[in-house]
């Protein structure tokens, strides 16, 4: 699969969801069995990724690619009664962003 690269909307930047300049989050990916097949590991299972908030994040990861672009922030939350941003967390900038920060891929092993 070619690696496509994501990165997060401007509502979500300027949003109280991210810290600092920073976010965190957990994307699923799928993980290729010895038989041939593959393991989807859900986004609760996965390892906690932190980037900065203007970081083009990349990956090859098929499933990954999916979580990225469906991501959204349950609205069931708040703070100081203002929900964070309902629509997509990350774009996809494939065709216009040349360069990645941060491989996702790693995290997938």
């Amino acid at each position: 699969m070619a690696a496509k690269r994501y990165k997060l909307t401007q509502e979500v930047i300027d949003s109280w969801y991210t810290d600092d300049g920073f976010f965190s989050f957990r994307v699923g990916f799928d993980k290729p069995l010895p038989d041939g097949g593959k393991s989807i590991c859900g986004p609760a299972m996965c390892p906690a990724i932190r980037v900065a908030d203007t970081d083009i994040v990349q990956t090859t990861n098929e499933t990954a690619q999916l979580y990225l672009i469906n991501f959204r922030i349950p609205q069931s939350i708040s703070r100081n009664g203002v929900k964070p941003p309902s629509g997509p967390v990350w774009l996809d900038v494939t065709n216009t962003e040349p360069v990645a920060n941060v491989d996702l891929d790693p995290y997938f092993q």
